[in-house]
């Protein structure tokens, strides 16, 4: 799962939701935070299980790149 937060007062608890999401169905979670800025970009790292993980992006990399405004780096 990808939780992005920012600084709002709403983080706490999208962290909380997600973590608890998290727990019910043994999944991971990625946290992305969120700082507005007029020259940011996202930064994210991909670590692959199997021998195509090397070629491709996993599916987490893939969201981030599909839906970004800025830029992204993996």
């Amino acid at each position: 799962m990808l939780a992005a937060v920012d600084t709002s007062p709403l983080t706490v608890d999208v962290l909380l939701k997600v973590a608890e999401l998290a727990r019910r169905c043994d999944g991971e979670v990625v946290v992305l935070h969120v700082i507005q800025s007029d020259d940011a970009e996202i930064v994210i790292g991909k670590r692959g299980h199997r021998l195509w993980d090397n070629v491709l992006v996993g599916s987490v990399s893939q969201a981030v790149l599909e839906k970004s405004l800025i830029p992204v780096v993996v």
